[in-house]
């Protein structure tokens, strides 16, 4: 029984993290790497044939395999297996013996569990159909066929022939069943749709219960062991399965999720190396030497410099690839981890770390791999360097011969388009681009022309110079740190004290080896940013060297500051590198000194005190030498909970049973975009507000108690190691909307300075008179908020939830999910109808029209791009199966009735392919193989039956005879599923990856918001006491809690988009007819977003690692938290969000102004801080150092904190930026609603503002 496999049962949870641990580093590798070894196999397949432990499995699933078909040769097992016999090496293709114990329990379980809940559904139909079934008809048929019997050479057979022809077929009986058909397939359906990790569970109970439903009818009595024939099958794949697992290299969960998260520090490592190859070539031209491990410039380089320096695009196409595929293997080997680490305390292993420990170790990984993500966004904003100023005044002057900038008309507009479609978009004009943008561009490259300071020939040396060391020791102490890893999780099980001594010996010189990386790193680290960093400003230290202040530092002067202001972008760009690597190098330096703290303990036996103490007996190290180590110890599970949250979680990745290895299934993508919506009275007030209703002040409304309690409860929530990374994605919302609303409707209702802790009376023993009062408060707090519905208002009353449950069931049934599950059971009812018809039942029993059923059920998909995909793909499976099915039994039976051992043979050869591309394959070429693997073993398993198994009651014959009729049965079945994905109206799959973008925008927003929030906190008041260590110490807790709840949120936006690639690939085959499909505009779609993310990200990174002062300052002197920009940047990535969920055009007025808006804000509030400081006269003496003002001095530009500075500031332009790409791709794609002229006035209004104050000279 083959097609139940069809669906990728489980490479997910076990899969997952088994088989991944042996492609990872496979994925990592790059093209160049690929050449020298002058193999020419993908290199999925080289690198797992040179995996020990790829092997390993290898050999286990083989072994399996073909122990699972051997049973069914001797007559004795064959007998009681039964006509499905080949189902018990099926099953081990389906869910093969990758897993480790723990995680194969829980497949098999749910494998068990699904065909036990199948098998009992079939039993229910079976005994209602037979209260309908009229006995005395059903009596009559019975006596007249075993009178016609009696005289038949073998009367058993014969009557059992009448039965499957359908002689005692029953009207009432027949519908009973097509009952139970419908309303089972359609709740299996739709929780194949909505819990992707249960589709093991749905598919073996939908076989089961086929073979119920479609032989059921046919009885004339109930026979509740029919589902026998697949159970016996399955018990035998399980006992197979669970002895090879155990005894065959058996591996715990613990020992296969450390060589993951190996793997996934090695990824890091990778990326920096491409992060150092690229520097090198932008800066010197030639690739980087494999010798060259100390960052020096070679020989051959220092010879290079007449070859011409490709163009930073051409660069970015060259590296874009790599950086793209090493980061999209963090996401998705994060997530994998992620999803799977709730397992590790639910086994007992052996090791030195246990399940706790680990999941605290990829805690640090992942918010280390959120900072690396920021530093691509070098790469990515040398990408949008024009490669000469002059090519930029020619540019400008040819757009403004043909007419009035931004004036045209829209049709001449059009024609620039097109024209500009042929260059890269970074070097376009939009057609929103006003006249002052592009006038203070202009202006910009020619003042970095005229002082003569370029950034590709005379900073990236520099640049070069200074950071090769420290990437090259970030990378070793990464590959040093994977290595620890990997030899931590060896010797778990050393029988001999010569081998536990030699493992302990070589864990500590790996350890010591970590330490002095680590040393390494710290000391190049520090080199770079103190010293090293300090280079790049050199080319600017005329500008300061005018005048100097009462303390001694170098001014710029009222000439240089202008000049400085608009030649700093080249300099800039070099401090956000090092900015974004610091904050990287820093946050990598505390998570390996953390895991060096941790590895100490587990080793030596420490307690955290006596560790402490050691240290400072010994200068702040350990001296391993005279510390005596231990072995490993026994990890008992530390609870057995959630494991039914994990199963029904819809968080993508390993956790669940089912299709994982980090993708993102449809209904994870759809978003209705009113998830986090709550009402108005319940929305909470923000930190900002200067006075509430109640008259409290703001410091007061920050401290207040129940702020506390919310905020520590939010904290616990979030540091809890044992909760599920699900509730904490639910519980950020709740805590930041929901939770407070009923305090501030008291305040709000309260008048002018009654607030609510104030009118609450006390007794004279102390009692409250307020209690009742503060009881129906936290009942009130219970209780559950609406989100808003413009059509109705929430319920109040029984009957009015009553409604609003129908009308969410039916909302329900109309979705995607819904209309998936309404085709499943209309198929199945529709292929099942002929097995239960007089005419047909026995010709359907006859040619196994029960595979047509499971193929048309398999084969339907939630959208028709991957019912196209999947249909080619399991026919080309099909085809080849059938195939190599005839060829192996040909091969091993000749052209008699086949041997024992000749079959056995060929397929033991056959399978040794077969098992490698089951286990190892990539996802996308899953479906065929696993067709051809299973379609293969029906057909020679057939064949053995028929010609072997005494007592049928049907023979399809052998060899061809079966390869044909297979084949036949899977065209019938893919018919059916095509039929009805079509008909009426087949989901789109163009219209799933829109609605997932704009589901990603409204993630964006929501990161965006989230930053916002904790920049507000972090916004100290000029009234505030910025020295009182409690009140920063309460300030700095939320805004980490705000930033924890950001990386978790952003790790999920990186996760969807990820999953959202492939299908914008599928969406091109798609079964639409309305024309052809703009996958470059999407995919420049799913490019702006992930370019949206690393702008978050280096936003989150300047305010982790910027001072309270200069955070504030940085507040005051920026626009990052300019009420204007916020509004404009929320509401245009709202607008963006719903046009693309709902097809809808974007206002014209809005389009590609955010980017101006921001500099103009930015220049306004230097202005306004300027003339306030003027005012007040406010120096440098007060603590906070003044930036982007006159008074900025050279020694300010030198301090660490400034790096932090130009990376908030690049950041939030970048992100304007950015969204204003977005805005024009979807403008392209949705549509505008324009206003003619809206251009010509704009420029007109930047005309007057340029001439009346002076912005150009800005």
């Amino acid at each position: 029984m083959s097609d139940p496999t069809e669906q990728e049962p489980a490479k997910g949870t076990a899969g997952a993290a088994a088989h991944s641990s042996q492609t990872n580093d496979a994925k990592t590798q790059s093209k160049s790497k690929a050449k020298k070894t002058g193999s020419k196999l993908p290199t999925w397949i080289t690198s797992n044939l040179r995996n020990k432990r790829s092997l390993q499995l290898w050999f286990r699933c083989w072994l399996a395999a073909w122990t699972a078909f051997i049973l069914m040769l001797p007559n004795r097992s064959l007998t009681n297996l039964g006509q499905a016999a080949f189902f018990v090496c099926m099953v081990m293709l389906m869910l093969p013996p990758l897993m480790t114990p723990f995680l194969w329990l829980i497949a098999m379980s749910t494998l068990v569990i699904g065909a036990l809940f199948g098998w009992a559904m079939g039993c229910a139909a079976m005994a209602s159909a037979l209260r309908a079934r009229n006995v005395q008809i059903t009596g009559a048929a019975i006596l007249k066929a075993q009178q016609s019997a009696a005289s038949a050479t073998n009367p058993e057979a014969a009557f059992r022939s009448t039965i499957f022809e359908g002689r005692y077929l029953d009207t009432k009986s027949t519908v009973v069943f097509g009952a139970y058909l419908i309303a089972v397939t359609y709740f299996l359906g739709f929780i194949t749709a909505r819990a992707q990790k249960l589709k093991l569970f749905c598919i073996f109970a939908t076989i089961v219960f086929d073979v119920h439903a479609t032989y059921g009818p046919l009885f004339p009595s109930p026979n509740y062991t029919l589902a026998t024939i697949l159970i016996l099958p399955m018990a035998y794949a399980v006992a197979i399965g669970a002895a090879s697992i155990i005894l065959i290299f058996p591996r715990s969960l613990n020992a296969e999720w450390s060589n993951e998260l190996a793997g996934l520090i090695g990824q890091c490592g990778n990326l920096l190396k491409v992060h150092r190859a690229y520097l090198h070539k932008a800066a010197t031209g030639h690739n980087l030497p494999d010798a060259d491990a100390d960052g020096a410039t070679s020989e051959h380089d220092k010879d290079g410099g007449s070859q011409r320096l490709a163009s930073f695009p051409e660069l970015s196409q060259e590296f874009e690839s790599q950086f793209r595929a090493l980061t999209a293997g963090l996401v998705q080997g994060s997530e994998s981890l992620a999803g799977s680490g709730p397992f590790l305390e639910l086994e007992p292993s052996r090791g030195l770390f246990s399940g706790k420990d680990l999941r605290k170790i990829l805690a640090h990984v992942q918010k280390a791999a959120v900072r690396i993500f920021g530093m691509n966004a070098f790469h990515h904003l040398l990408e949008s360097e024009h490669p000469e100023p002059e090519d930029i005044a020619a540019r400008q002057q040819a757009k403004d011969s043909t007419g009035q900038p931004g004036g045209a008309d829209y049709e001449d507009k059009d024609k620039d388009i097109e024209a500009d479609d042929a260059q890269p978009s970074h070097a376009v004009f939009h057609v929103h681009a006003s006249l002052r943008l592009m006038h203070w561009k202009k202006q910009l490259r020619g003042a970095e022309a005229e002082q003569h300071v370029r950034l590709r020939e005379d900073l990236l040396p520099i640049l070069h110079r200074g950071a090769m060391p420290a990437l090259t020791a970030a990378q070793e102490a990464m590959e040093a740190l994977a290595e620890w890893l990997r030899v931590s999780n060896q010797g778990r099980w050393s029988f001999t004290a010569k081998q536990r001594k030699s493992g302990m010996e070589r864990k500590i010189e790996t350890l010591q080896a970590l330490r002095d990386a680590l040393d390494r790193f710290e000391a190049a680290l520090d080199h770079f940013i103190d010293k090293e960093r300090i280079a790049l400003l050199s080319p600017y230290e005329g500008h300061f060297v005018t005048k100097e202040g009462e303390d001694g530092s170098h001014l710029l002067s009222q000439d240089t500051y202008k000049a400085f202001r608009h030649s700093a972008r080249p300099v800039f760009l070099c401090l956000l590198f090092c900015a974004n690597f610091s904050n990287y190098g820093h946050t990598s330096i505390d998570q390996i000194r953390y895991i060096i703290a941790l590895s100490e303990r587990r080793v030596f036996g420490l307690s955290e005190a006596q560790q402490v103490q050691l240290k400072a007996d010994h200068g702040g190290k350990l001296e391993y030498g005279k510390l005596s180590p231990v072995g490993p110890k026994i990890w008992f599970p530390t609870g057995m909970r959630k494991i039914g949250k994990l199963l029904l979680s819809r968080r993508s990745g390993a956790a669940g049973v089912g299709p994982g290895s980090g993708a993102v299934f449809p209904s994870e993508v759809e978003d209705n975009g009113r998830d986090e919506a709550v009402p108005v009275a319940a929305r909470r007030r923000t930190d900002s507000d200067i006075q509430l209703e109640s008259g409290r002040s703001m410091a007061a409304h920050l401290h207040a108690p129940d702020a506390e309690a919310q905020h520590r409860a939010e904290l616990e929530e979030l540091d809890d190691e044992d909760d599920d990374d699900d509730d904490r994605a639910e519980l950020d919302t709740i805590a930041s909307s929901v939770l407070t609303a009923p305090t501030l409707r008291q305040e709000v209702s309260s008048g002018p300075g009654q607030h609510g802790a104030d009118s609450t009376e006390l007794k004279a023993n102390g009692e409250e008179v307020g209690t009742q009062k503060q009881k129906k408060d936290e009942k009130k707090r219970a209780q559950r908020f609406y989100a808003p519905d413009p059509d109705a208002l929430p319920p109040t009353n029984a009957m009015q939830r009553f409604s609003r449950v129908l009308s969410n069931a039916y909302d329900t049934a109309c979705s995607p999910d819904g209309i998936f599950a309404l085709r499943y059971s209309l198929v199945s009812f529709l292929v099942w109808i002929p097995a239960v018809v007089s005419s047909s039942a026995g010709f359907s029993y006859s040619n196994r029209l029960l595979w047509a059923l499971i193929m048309a059920q398999t084969g339907l998909t939630t959208t028709s791009g991957e019912a196209v995909f999947q249909i080619a793909g399991r026919l080309a499976g099909t085809i080849v199966g059938a195939l190599g099915g005839m060829v192996v039994w040909y091969i091993g039976a000749g052209s008699g009735r086949g041997n024992a051992f000749g079959i056995a043979a060929a397929m033991g050869v056959v399978l040794v392919p077969l098992t490698f591309f089951r286990a190892f394959v990539p996802l996308a070429l899953l479906i065929p193989c696993m067709l051809s693997s299973v379609t293969l073993v029906l057909i020679v398993g057939y064949s053995w039956i028929d010609t072997h198994l005494a007592g049928l009651t049907s023979n399809s014959g052998w060899g061809k005879d079966v390869a044909w009729r297979r084949l036949l049965l899977v065209l019938i079945g893919v018919a059916a599923a095509i039929i009805v994905m079509l008909f009426p109206r087949p989901v789109s799959t163009r219209i799933q990856v829109r609605k997932g973008l704009a589901g990603v925008t409204r993630d964006i927003q929501r990161l965006y918001c989230l930053l916002i929030e904790a920049w507000i906190i972090s916004d100290l008041p000029d009234g505030a006491d910025s020295n009182n260590k409690e009140s920063l110490k309460h300030v700095q807790e939320r805004i980490d809690g705000k930033l924890v709840l950001f990386r978790t949120r952003f790790q999920m936006a990186q996760a969807k988009l990820a999953g959202l690639a492939p299908k914008i690939k599928l969406a091109a085959i798609d079964l639409q007819p309305r024309g052809r499909w703009d996958a470059k505009s999407y995919d420049d779609l799913l490019r702006t977003h992930a370019r949206q993310l690393e702008a978050l990200s280096q936003l989150a990174g300047s305010l982790h690692f910027m001072r309270p002062e200069w955070r504030h300052q940085f507040a005051m002197n920026t626009a990052v938290l300019n009420p204007e920009v916020v509004s404009d940047i929320s509401l245009q990535l709202s607008l963006i969000a719903a046009s693309l969920d709902k097809g809808a055009p974007l206002p014209h007025a809005g389009i590609g102004v955010l980017f101006e808006r921001v500099l103009l804000a930015g220049i306004f509030s230097t202005r306004v801080q300027d003339k306030l400081s003027a005012q007040t006269q406010q120096t440098s003496s007060d603590g906070r150092t003044p930036f982007f003002a006159e008074v900025l001095s050279f020694e300010t530009l030198q301090k660490p904190d400034y790096m932090n500075v130009v990376l908030g500031a690049m950041a939030l332009t970048t992100l304007a930026k950015r969204t204003d790409e977005l805005a024009n791709i979807v403008a392209k794609l949705c549509g505008e609603l324009q206003i003619r002229g809206f251009d010509r006035l704009r420029d007109q209004q930047a005309r007057r503002s340029l001439k009346a104050f002076g912005l150009d000279t800005v």
